[in-house]
């Protein structure tokens, strides 16, 4: 009699065989897993110094120059050997109170302008400085205090006028604080033939500093200034 499996026994034989296949390759999975990882932990450093490599080169790489300023070399070469000019004082003399000097350069360009200045007896140092500027026959007044003044209250000027002139402040440094005004003609004929003046400022601590200003020799000096310095 022929031998014949029963339907049970090929199913067995079926669910049997197919756990073992699921089996062998869970194991093939596994072995493949182990061998690429050894042979990533192998070349790790060899991969990692290459991508290191890669990296600094990147870095290290040359960029492209900066354009060059758009100056014509003979020009910036005339720049850098061109010497600073000389200063010198010339022309130093008194009108009474006020003191005149110019300042020179060696192309024959000068400043001149007349000065007086008022320091504190015990510490020699700076109460005010008024000086007048020359400019052909235009004048500028620049004032000069101590810095512990309060800026936004200016500089007030009692010059025998109507009414006082009020400055403000440009500004400070260190060591003083300055004002400045642009002296139209009628300011200068009358600060010629005032009498005296006063300038009164506020200092830091909300009191009132008043301070004369002697005009002796001021009319000389300034059609000094206006003539150019030269003393005629």
């Amino acid at each position: 009699m022929p031998f014949r499996a029963d339907d049970n026994g090929a199913r067995d034989f079926r669910e049997s065989s197919g756990g073992f296949g699921r089996v062998l390759m869970l194991v093939s999975l596994a072995v493949l897993l182990v061998l690429g990882g050894y042979f990533a932990l192998a070349h790790w450093s060899r991969l990692s110094g290459i991508a290191r490599g890669l990296w600094i080169l990147a870095e290290t790489a040359p960029q492209p120059a900066a354009p060059a300023a758009s100056q014509p070399p003979a020009a910036a070469t005339a720049n850098a050997a061109a010497p600073p000019h000389r200063v010198r004082m010339s022309d130093q003399r008194s009108h009474g109170d006020w003191r005149h000097a110019c300042l020179t350069r060696d192309d024959g360009r000068r400043a001149c302008s007349i000065v007086q200045t008022l320091l504190h007896k015990e510490t020699r140092s700076l109460l005010l400085s008024w000086r007048i500027v020359g400019d052909g026959r235009s004048l500028t007044s620049i004032w000069q205090t101590p810095k512990d003044v309060v800026l936004d209250r200016g500089l007030r000027v009692d010059a025998g006028l109507p009414d006082p002139v009020m400055l403000p402040y440009q500004g400070c440094n260190a060591s003083h604080c300055v004002a400045s005004i642009r002296l139209p003609d009628d300011l200068v004929n009358r600060l010629k033939n005032v009498p005296g003046l006063a300038v009164t400022m506020i200092l830091a601590d909300g009191q009132p500093l008043r301070l004369p200003i002697s005009t002796r020799g001021l009319a000389a000096a300034i059609e000094d200034l206006r003539a150019g310095g030269d003393g005629r």
